[in-house]
């Protein structure tokens, strides 16, 4: 695994610790979509958010604004 993969586990931990549960749905990733939108004024696409937490193995890379948002969401 690399830094940057490394990196971006340790920022879906934090996520997943902030929202307070798994992002494993469809649904999970509407309902953290909502939550970064009210808690920093910040909206992250759903279909991006699914293809950080949902898909397995998925070889999308997330955009940094993306990245950067949920940065901002935990803090």
């Amino acid at each position: 695994m690399t830094t940057q993969e490394q990196y971006i586990e340790r920022l879906k931990e934090l996520v997943i610790s902030e929202f307070g549960r798994e992002i494993k749905t469809q649904e999970d990733c509407i309902a953290l979509s909502n939550a970064v939108l009210e808690n920093v004024g910040i909206s992250i696409d759903v279909e991006s958010l699914e293809m950080l937490f949902v898909v397995e193995g998925s070889h999308v890379a997330p955009r940094p604004l993306t990245l950067s948002s949920l940065a901002r969401y935990v803090g």
